[in-house]
């Protein structure tokens, strides 16, 4: 179970960047995890180890490899088999591990990194006493109304507790919904990889995929705008940073600034070893990925400084969006 779910978090990972939406997938499993003796820090790496491996071995991620490439002036598929053999190795030692570290804490629960806080553990994520004292009275008044033969009371149990979880509900309705949105990450990742997509066509089909799913659960234009104004909010802060790189990146460019840095670059570092090179490379973008937090306006402003230099030291350009995606994420 475990592997299974850092496995597909892995794989949302490295095709469309899928990290901070693992936060909604934390109260629905960790009480699984919990339950079947998983200890808590076993049960978040599940989803957070699998979403770090899947962006630093990212293959087709819009947002990062593919921004980072066409910053570069290359195809994103240029390195790809080794990002997905790093991808597949990722997982499979990860999931080594998880089974090393689940069997030393099933011989001795101590050994948990989360021993001291369980019980705090337990209580914020599994069904506390009165909750499960109320099942438990629930079931002796059921018990106690068939004795009697009182087929209206229970009747009348069963509707309350059915109406009482009506808003819980997992509905038909909703399912489509969820399949249509999911289905236009599907749809995004076929066109990026094979019609060569961009953000006017990327942004196009969840535009589309807004619309439908408007219709069918039923919001409505004025609930369905606000809810769009809300979310363009929360990324209006990472486009001004992208437009303020791409403002820099154009300032360097005309003014012949670039020129200059790559060229006292390639003087300092033209008679480097390729692997010291690449491993400097990977330290430089974990100090950049602390200053620059989004992906995105890293690629467009570190990108294009540092790929021509990697040619003039003899290396892939390939090797610059490599050491771009594994910097970042070593933080």
């Amino acid at each position: 179970m475990l592997c299974l779910i850092m496995i597909l978090v892995s794989i949302g990972g490295t095709t469309f960047g899928m990290h901070e939406e693992t936060l909604a997938f934390y109260p629905i499993f960790m009480p699984i995890f919990l339950k079947n003796g998983i200890d808590g820090m076993l049960g978040t790496m599940s989803m957070l180890a699998g979403s770090l491996i899947g962006t630093m071995f990212s293959t087709v991620n819009a947002f990062a490899v593919v921004i980072a490439s066409y910053s570069a002036g290359i195809s994103f598929s240029k390195g790809i088999l080794f990002r997905l053999v790093g991808l597949i190795l990722g997982d499979v030692l990860t999931c080594g591990y998880f089974y090393f570290y689940y069997r030393r804490v099933k011989l001795d629960e101590t050994k948990s990194i989360c021993y001291k806080i369980k019980k705090d553990l337990d209580k914020k994520f599994l069904k506390n006493e009165e909750e499960e004292n109320e099942e438990i009275e629930d079931e002796d008044e059921e018990k106690k109304i068939l004795n009697n033969n009182d087929e209206e009371l229970l009747l009348k149990k069963e509707n309350d507790k059915k109406s009482k979880n009506k808003g819980n509900e997992f509905t038909l309705m909703q399912k489509i919904s969820l399949f249509i949105f999911l289905m236009g990450f599907f749809v995004m990742i076929i066109g990026v990889v094979f019609l060569n997509w961009w953000f006017n066509q990327i942004t196009a089909v969840f535009f589309i995929d807004g619309i439908i799913l408007m219709i069918l659960l039923g919001k409505g234009e004025e609930k369905a705008i606000e809810i769009f104004a809300k979310g363009a909010g929360d990324f209006a802060s990472i486009g001004i940073i992208i437009g303020f790189a791409r403002g820099v990146n154009i300032t360097l460019e005309k003014e012949f600034v670039l020129d200059t840095i790559l060229h006292g670059l390639a003087n300092t570092l033209g008679e480097m070893n390729k692997v010291i090179f690449g491993i400097i490379m990977v330290f430089i973008f974990m100090i950049l990925g602390l200053i620059i937090q989004s992906t995105s306006a890293l690629a467009v402003l570190a990108i294009p400084i540092f790929s021509p230099l990697a040619e003039k030291v003899g290396c892939s350009r390939a090797l610059i969006i490599n050491a771009y995606m594994f910097g970042q994420n070593l933080i």
